[in-house]
């Protein structure tokens, strides 16, 4: 059906090639053009929060990430999309795919998933926001900076 983009925040787009785009934005919204953006048509979704970002990898496999852990996929160009488990209720702001496979997604706090099997399972990775030991990731990687400058100099 023909869309009002007026009524929606859009978040995110990705195109696999000069027609076929998709983006995302609040409520759920999933929109997609086969005319390199000339038109859009509303998909249907699952979920009614909000999406922050979209990745597709050929016409027909694709992910979308938001609010609340949120992680839907496609593997039909969206014509149905699935919301699969990420174990986390952080807000997802990013998503990537090497390939079918392959992905990562991002958000709050620090929050980086991965997924080997094209996101049936997802698993947390540190980031180095977090406080290990009592030093941040980020000051140990400055001293071991410093040491391995110190190390070359002499």
């Amino acid at each position: 059906k023909e869309l009002d983009l007026s009524a929606l925040e859009l978040a995110s787009t990705d195109f696999v090639d000069e027609s076929s785009g998709w983006a995302v934005g609040s409520s759920g919204s999933v929109l997609y053009t086969s005319d390199g953006g000339v038109s859009w048509l509303i998909q249907d979704s699952p979920i009614t929060t909000n999406l922050r970002d979209v990745k597709f990898v050929n016409t027909t496999e694709g992910w979308a990430v938001g609010d609340e852990g949120v992680i839907l996929q496609t593997i039909d160009g969206g014509d149905d999309w699935s919301e699969l488990a990420s174990g986390t209720t952080k807000e997802l702001s990013g998503v990537t795919f090497l390939n079918s496979d392959e992905g990562w997604a991002v958000g709050g706090s620090g929050t980086i998933l991965t997924t080997a099997d094209g996101g049936e399972n997802w698993s947390t990775q540190q980031s180095g926001s977090a406080s290990c030991c009592g030093t941040s990731t980020a000051s140990r990687t400055a001293s071991a900076a410093s040491a391995v400058s110190s190390a070359a100099s002499r």
